[in-house]
């Protein structure tokens, strides 16, 4: 199995899901209003939403690697 495709695809995926789910939270955190979005704001959660996939997909790429 390759793991660094699977650590590609599946932060990739997480990315994505963290970025739906959180959407409303991180306007609300932030004190941002939820008609309006500035690019910033956008680059800023997607940033936040990447790096928070990128450390599940680590986490969970390793706990497969280690089964196997």
């Amino acid at each position: 199995m390759d793991y660094a495709k699977f650590a590609i695809i599946f932060w990739i995926v997480a990315t994505i899901i963290i970025a739906i789910a959180g959407k409303k939270s991180f306007l609300k955190i932030f004190g941002l209003p939820q008609n309006k979005f500035l690019k910033i704001d956008w680059r800023a959660y997607l940033f936040c939403a990447m790096i928070l996939g990128a450390a599940i997909s680590i986490g969970i790429t390793s706990l497969i690697k280690s089964f196997s």
